[in-house]
């Protein structure tokens, strides 16, 4: 007999009117031991809890690059500032916790297209902008994941990684030079530290920030150095 599948759960914790609980599991950390008596303890096989709908699994390498480098904590605490919600999943909670943890931004919003940052409730707000991508031009969030998920389903597919990365090139370059020859809002672009369809994602955003990074009225900086620089009354140019 198969397990439950996650539509399973979802659709039971519906019939209870309820969200399903989800939980999310760093697989061998601490220990491999202490991760299955975590699993145990996520899923209520003490019997004490009801336990989680879902687990999610963490996997403990992404690309040979082990879970947390010498001083990753310590650059944890003092250098990130921002946030970005799993699933771009938000909520008035998320809103009202981050600035209480310390954080000055939150970049999980999601807009037709590129839109500049908008200030509330004491945070800046950056979006990820839908933009035309493919053959039929449909809209998707300009986000690898997203669009891992418009070219293969999710799955990798090493034998089209060329037709998928000149895709996103193409749409990328595009979503730039409508507002560089434009209104000039910042483009927004999100990616993981995880490799999909063989370094598609990757090698488009090489070969497009090789053309518009350099250009002499451009800059591609970071969503802290954005709100450094309007801070200081230094505007960004589009790309950032």
């Amino acid at each position: 007999m198969n397990p439950p599948s996650s539509a399973t759960a979802i659709t039971a914790a519906k019939a209870e009117h309820r969200a399903a609980l989800v939980g999310y599991l760093p697989v061998g950390y601490p220990s491999v031991a202490g991760s299955l008596e975590a699993l145990r303890t996520l899923c209520g096989a003490d019997g004490a809890t009801p336990g989680v709908d879902l687990v999610e699994i963490g996997i403990d390498a992404i690309n040979g690059i082990a879970p947390e480098p010498q001083g990753w904590r310590d650059f944890a605490r003092k250098t990130v500032i921002g946030f970005r919600a799993p699933y771009l999943s938000t909520g008035r909670g998320l809103y009202q916790a981050l600035p209480e943890a310390g954080f000055v931004y939150d970049a999980s919003g999601v807009s037709k297209g590129p839109a500049l940052p908008a200030d509330a409730g004491g945070m800046t707000r950056f979006s990820l902008p839908l933009i035309p991508e493919g053959p039929k031009q449909r809209p998707v969030i300009a986000m690898d994941y997203n669009l891992f998920v418009r070219h293969s389903g999710g799955r990798d597919r090493p034998d089209q990684a060329k037709a998928f990365e000149d895709r996103t090139y193409e749409a990328f370059r595009a979503a730039f030079d409508r507002q560089y020859e434009g209104e000039r809002i910042p483009l927004e672009l999100g990616f993981h530290f995880t490799l999909m369809n063989d370094g598609t994602y990757w090698n488009a955003l090489e070969r497009f920030a090789g053309e518009v990074c350099v250009k002499p009225d451009v800059e591609c900086i970071s969503y802290r150095d954005y709100i450094e620089r309007r801070g200081a009354g230094k505007p960004a140019a589009v790309g950032g």
